[in-house]
Order: C-alpha cells, then structure tokens, then sequence
C-alpha cells in the first residue's frame, strides 16, 4: 500500500513539475529603460539633454534617443539607455558619470529620419546635444 501511494505523489509531483515549466513567460525580449537620475551632487557627474529636430528645424516630439558608450556598441547596437522626446523635442538622460557617449536618434513615425552624435559630458556640467533628423 505505501508503495502505491508513493507513486501516485511521484506522479503527481513531475505533472506540477511539467505543468509549471510550460507557462507562458512575459520575455519580449526588449531591453526596459533604465531609471533616470534627476538629482545628484556628485562632483564626477554632469546632466545630458538632446534637443531633436526633424528636416524642417521643427522640435521632433516622441522621438527615441538611443546612448552608447562607445562606436563599437554603436555599431552592434548595444545601448545603456533609452529616452523619449517630450513635446518640446528633449531627451533628457539625467546625470551620467563624465565622459564620452554617442548617441542615435531616430523618428517614430513615416520614413525613418535618424542622426548620430559624440557628446562629452562635464561634471557638473548641463550638456544640451542638438540632433538633426535627416533621410
């Protein structure tokens, strides 16, 4: 009898153990953004905004704005962050450590209109990047 009963738990521990590793997971495999720093009294880091303009010098609302740490995550498209344009047409990064990023901004809408930059931030130090979208 106990040995009956001792396979029915077996069976029923591996149909729990099969039924909770076939759910769905919520993996989109996107990258979340990362929290802004908004506040800091570090003398290492300096605050990073990007103004964006589309071809016609009008400010870019909901534009992305991608930073990298260097050319070679530029290139294989391995951002830190990512920002969106508010309706005055600026990204703003919060406070980074000194430094040099890049930077890919690219439209949201229509034919896709993009611009790469090299921003150095300062410490203590606003920095405001102007980034013109073209085709």
């Amino acid at each position: 009898m106990c040995t009956k009963n001792s396979i029915f738990v077996l069976i029923g521990l591996v149909f729990v153990a099969v039924a909770t590793s076939c759910t769905q997971s919520d993996n989109d495999n996107t990258t979340p953004q990362q929290q802004i720093v908004t506040t800091d009294s570090s003398e290492y880091n300096g605050r990073l905004k990007a103004e964006i303009r589309n071809v016609n010098n009008n400010l870019e609302d909901n534009a992305i704005v991608y930073l990298y740490a260097n050319y070679s995550d530029l290139v294989n498209n391995l951002s830190l962050n990512f920002v969106y344009t508010n309706t005055s047409g600026i990204a703003d990064f919060g406070y980074l450590l000194q430094g040099n990023y890049y930077l890919l901004a690219r439209n949201m809408s229509g034919a896709v209109a993009r611009d790469t930059a090299v921003v150095q931030v300062n410490s203590r130090r606003e920095t405001t990047r102007l980034m013109r979208l073209s085709y």
